[in-house]
């Protein structure tokens, strides 16, 4: 290995060498190794990329040399070269990451840089590149029309673009490009987080979760600062006791740590300040993200694996931790509701298969709900649906409480959302059951509902209402009136009004 020396003679003179040298005892002599030097050195940025697009090989070489010296924000610039539109294009097809391009106007043809301009933005769909037109015939095409009709972000006489000019033009450019880079970025990571939180809540139990989530929020991560490999964990911490509930990379030896102390300290101390806060945290180089679960001990992400330089963007990640956690709750209020409902259906399953002693008037309601079917053309299965949930109008009379007129009124997604949380049993799977169960449920519900729309309790009128309900708050009408004329009389009435009018007319003629 070359090494540098810096030594001192005899005379006090300093000198410099390469290399292996022979020395004296009166030599004072200092050896530096060239990986120590080189590790001393800043950390050179990646340059930003421009490309010049121009038929003249001139104004290719002028512009480095004017450029040679630049630099935006530490960062230094690198140039690709193209010598006419096609060749253009090619080479932005391949470098997406191009931030600035200075484009000839006139090259194989009086409009070439134009039309590259178009393709740039409507083919290859490159809406972050700054454009900068220079021309050295801008009669050709008028600055005010171009400025206009292109989307550029500037348009220069070549004759204009002094040393301090392009300077000036390249610093608003670059700019420019950032600005317009971060929202770019921020709108993909933002779609990033709508898709990946989409499937959690199909997760099984906790340990599902974790991976899950560790694995949407490495990814989100990973692509943000271009394919890095992230390491990792995710974990639940109650007291001191520790459960790794999914591991990764590098700390994938960690799998088996059941004790916060055995953790390397810099995860340690990032648990102790979110144990405290109940807040992300983030360092250089790692970060451990706080979801609180309201099923269990909240989980606790940390990750690491980039660099000082390549700080990411926690914003992204931050709002993907919240929508989980959104998602989270969703699942538990969903849970309770599908144990409440679980308990209704239950309770009416009871109630119809109950073999109560009925009354005369329901007996005589349920005769009036026979003989109204044909007016609403009922098939032969609901006619014995209505018959069996005819006594729901009156829950009373059929064991239950009256907290079921506030429930809501069951579907398929109420089935499928009982099932999913709590399981039904078996007698409850059956198709024919479920429907009579909704029957009875809407009869209940929907009773005391009005034609007009004036009932309770959510103001259903006209067809709305169930023809179940309807024919029932008819047939009681009827059963309660044992005097015909005055039967006749309160019907007419109230046909239009509480009654559906076809049901009351078929009634006057048929049954009274």
């Amino acid at each position: 290995m070359k090494t540098l020396g810096i030594f001192y003679t005899d005379d006090k003179s300093l000198n410099l060498f390469v290399g292996s040298v022979a020395m004296d005892d009166s030599a004072e002599l200092f050896l530096f190794d060239e990986e120590d030097e080189a590790a001393n050195d800043s950390i050179e940025l990646t340059p930003w990329k421009v490309l010049i697009v121009d038929d003249d090989s001139e104004m290719h070489t002028v512009t480095k040399l004017v450029l040679n010296n630049f630099s935006y924000q530490e960062r230094k610039l690198t140039f690709i070269d193209a010598y006419n539109a096609a060749e253009a294009y090619e080479l932005l097809s391949n470098h997406a990451d191009v931030a600035i391009a200075l484009v000839d106007v006139v090259m194989e043809s009086d409009d070439a840089g134009l039309l590259l301009i178009d393709d740039i933005r409507q083919r290859l769909n490159n809406h972050e590149i700054r454009l900068i037109l220079r021309t050295g015939q801008p009669g050709l095409a008028p600055i005010r029309d171009v400025i206009r009709r292109y989307d550029v972000s500037d348009y220069k006489n070549k004759t204009e673009l002094s040393d301090v000019n392009l300077d000036t033009l390249m610093c608003a450019s670059l700019r420019a490009y950032q600005e317009i880079t971060e929202l770019h970025l921020q709108r993909n990571n933002l779609r990033a987080v709508i898709n990946s939180s989409s499937h959690l809540a199909n997760c099984e139990n906790e340990q599902k979760l974790a991976t899950s989530a560790f694995e949407e929020l490495s990814s989100l991560l990973s692509k943000q600062l271009n394919n890095v490999s992230i390491s990792g964990m995710a974990i639940s911490v109650y007291r001191s006791k520790l459960c790794v509930l999914h591991s990764q990379g590098k700390l994938d030896y960690l799998k088996e740590i059941h004790n916060l102390h055995e953790l390397p300290n810099r995860i340690q101390n990032l648990i102790n300040q979110v144990q405290q806060t109940q807040q992300h945290q983030y360092a250089e180089g790692n970060a451990l993200f706080y979801l609180a679960n309201s099923d269990s001990e909240p989980m606790m992400f940390y990750l690491e694996g980039w660099t000082e330089q390549d700080q990411p963007q926690f914003e992204p990640l931050s709002f993907y931790i919240q929508s989980t956690s959104v998602r989270l709750e969703n699942r538990q209020l969903q849970k309770q509701l599908a144990h409440g409902q679980l308990q209704l259906v239950e309770m009416i399953y009871q109630s119809i298969q109950s073999e109560r002693p009925k009354t005369d008037l329901q007996r005589t309601i349920e005769i009036n709900c026979e003989q109204l079917a044909p007016a609403l053309k009922l098939n032969p299965q609901e006619c014995l649906y209505l018959r069996q949930i005819a006594g729901f109008y009156d829950l009373a009379n059929v064991g239950l409480p009256d907290v079921l007129l506030s429930c809501n009124m069951l579907n398929k997604d109420s089935w499928n959302r009982i099932s999913e949380h709590c399981g039904l049993p078996e007698y409850l799977q059956d198709p024919s059951v479920q429907m009579i169960i909704d029957a009875a449920l809407i009869v209940a519900n929907q009773y005391q509902e009005y034609w007009d729309g004036s009932g309770q309790p959510l103001g259903l009128a006209a067809e709305a209402i169930h023809p179940f309900a309807r024919i029932i708050a008819l047939a009681v009408f009827l059963a309660e009136y044992s005097n015909s004329e005055q039967l006749q009389q309160q019907l007419e009435q109230r046909a239009g009004q509480r009654f559906d009018p076809q049901l009351a007319t078929y009634a006057t003629n048929n049954l009274i």
